[in-house]
């Protein structure tokens, strides 16, 4: 997904409302999201699950729509917590002199989390 698809979906929605077809409130997508989220757990395939997926962030764009948040912003800010979070993980690891397990990279990550790595 790159920002020029993030961008359309928001403007598809924002058109879209401006002829009212929307929901009244964030509640009805809200609801959406979570109909969609339903759907991507119940499919059954591999097209059906890129299907469900897309409208599973096609729904979470228009939640951001009505919370006024730039979904493009908030993606890109959620990679930069990840790749620095991340970094502290990878450094760890580095200087542990066992491999570690799952349990204790998501340790590292907390402490990632914890120490300002947002």
């Amino acid at each position: 997904m790159t920002a020029t698809t993030l961008i359309r979906a928001l403007q598809q929605q924002r058109q879209a409302a401006e002829q009212g077809f929307d929901w009244p409130d964030v509640d009805g997508a809200w609801r959406k999201l979570h109909e969609e989220l339903q759907e991507l757990q119940q499919a059954d395939n591999p097209n059906a699950r890129a299907h469900e997926l897309g409208d599973v962030l096609y729904s979470v764009v228009n939640i951001a729509r009505f919370l006024e948040i730039d979904p493009d912003a908030a993606l890109q800010q959620a990679c930069q917590r990840f790749e620095e979070r991340f970094a502290y993980v990878e450094a760890r690891i580095r200087q542990s002199e066992l491999p570690p397990d799952l349990e204790q990279m998501e340790d590292w990550w907390q402490q990632a989390k914890q120490s300002g790595q947002e």
